[in-house]
């Protein structure tokens, strides 16, 4: 494995510590509020979500709405907070229910992959992904293939856990990264890494290798980019882990 002190410091810039994979459709016409607040950043800062109790109310007040207008974007949104809030087989039932009103939706067959992910069934959300896929090749900046290479490697365990396996990507063993890829295609892969990290960041929690290891890759295709920050207050553990001071993901 290439040498992790030459970069660490990229990886160490975009490193936060929680995670999520979820659709949310856009505020339904009738309703503006929205389940969390984000954040635009070159780093991918945590989403900024309702506390439970508030949460709670808003899946309450999108079942009304939908009732009220037959907006599925209610119940889409419902579904979406109902994965937030760990209620996974409520979520699966809701989405279900979408698909039998309306066929072929990404956001319904992007959500319950996830929500049959974090149930612990990945050999299901395997199959939710890639009709996610098949119904909008452009969901997620075209990055549903990393979430599939994901539940893979969840399947396979972790001694399969690898730039290559993840992203199909091999940067070498040098002390500095190593890619075949030109700019476009790191530029490209960069944002795929970056919206499944960040949209993964609220259900997945620490310790976990395989968020490690793709925030590992999206540093070494940062410094490929030549686009370089240095982020104090974060170091490198003697366990091989990655801390701020308050979380750690393993290496």
């Amino acid at each position: 494995m290439m040498n992790k002190l030459v970069f660490m410091f990229t990886l160490l810039s975009i490193l936060q510590v929680r995670f999520i994979c979820g659709v949310k459709d856009g505020p339904p016409p009738s309703s503006k509020d929205l389940a969390y607040e984000d954040i635009t950043s070159e780093v991918p800062y945590e989403r900024q979500f309702l506390d439970k109790e508030k949460l709670e109310i808003y899946q309450h007040r999108h079942r009304y709405e939908y009732h009220r207008t037959k907006d599925l974007d209610f119940l889409s949104n419902r579904g979406y907070v109902l994965i937030v809030l760990g209620k996974y087989n409520e979520a699966i039932k809701q989405l279900k229910e979408i698909e039998s009103i309306q066929p072929g939706r990404y956001s319904t067959y992007s959500n319950m992959g996830t929500a049959f992910e974090m149930a612990g069934n990945n050999t299901e959300a395997i199959q939710w992904i890639e009709k996610a896929l098949k119904a909008d090749p452009k969901g997620r900046l075209s990055s549903e293939w990393i979430h599939i290479n994901i539940l893979k490697t969840h399947i396979k365990g972790d001694r399969y856990i690898s730039s290559m396996n993840l992203i199909g990507q091999d940067f070498g063993n040098e002390e500095s990264p190593k890619s075949s890829l030109t700019p476009n295609e790191l530029k490209t892969l960069k944002m795929q890494l970056y919206d499944q990290v960040k949209e993964r960041m609220a259900l997945v929690k620490p310790k976990d290798k395989i968020i490690a290891q793709l925030l590992f890759d999206l540093g070494n295709v940062t410094f490929d980019l030549g686009n370089v920050t240095f982020l104090e207050g974060k170091k490198k553990r003697c366990d091989g882990g990655i801390s701020d001071g308050k979380k750690v993901w393993l290496l």
